[in-house]
């Protein structure tokens, strides 16, 4: 790495040293070997949403997005993006963007339906990526698609103006 790189050559030194200190407080965080490491009766099934350790949550704001992908209402009067792993809405004409969807899930590949009512999306909240619908709030979430196979590689719905339904689409590893 040249000196004419000092945003990277910090970032890559950082990076070198946070890791380090990940490993050990992992390795801290393991019970020694003679403890007892039988599972608890609440991770019988695991579930992306919930707790699975010490979480944090924290609040950031931005103004710009990179690789940012979207979809129109059909109306035009809307745009639903998604960012980090949650879908946003946006009002076509400018303004505030809506978060409609958070959590540890990540929701990507959102469509809205031929009708404009509600917006698909791929998420993983089901523990594999899956097609998933809600309304245009992003209330009354729901599975499409239950695939249980890790083999998915993407997962998206598609319309054209002669259907009145999202098809759902995906595609596995070979």
């Amino acid at each position: 790495m040249s000196p004419r790189h000092p945003i990277a050559l910090a970032l890559l030194a950082s990076l070198t040293l946070s890791i380090p200190r990940a490993f050990d407080a992992a390795a801290a965080a393991k019970p020694a070997k003679n403890e007892a490491t039988k599972p608890a009766a609440d991770d019988a099934q695991w579930k992306v949403d919930a707790s699975h350790g010490p979480t944090h949550t924290i609040s950031f704001q931005t103004d710009e997005a990179t690789w940012l992908a979207l979809d129109v209402s059909p109306d035009g009067s809307t745009i639903v993006f998604s960012l980090d792993g949650d879908l946003y809405t946006l009002p076509a004409a400018g303004g505030e963007a809506t978060r409609i969807t958070s959590g540890p899930a990540y929701d990507v590949q959102r469509r809205f339906s031929p009708d404009g009512s509600e917006i698909a999306f791929a998420t993983d909240r089901g523990g594999t990526e899956n097609l998933w619908v809600c309304d245009r709030t992003g209330a009354h979430a729901r599975a499409v698609s239950t695939e249980k196979e890790t083999r998915t590689t993407a997962v998206t719905a598609i319309a054209s103006p002669t259907t009145t339904a999202l098809l759902p689409v995906s595609r596995r590893r070979r």
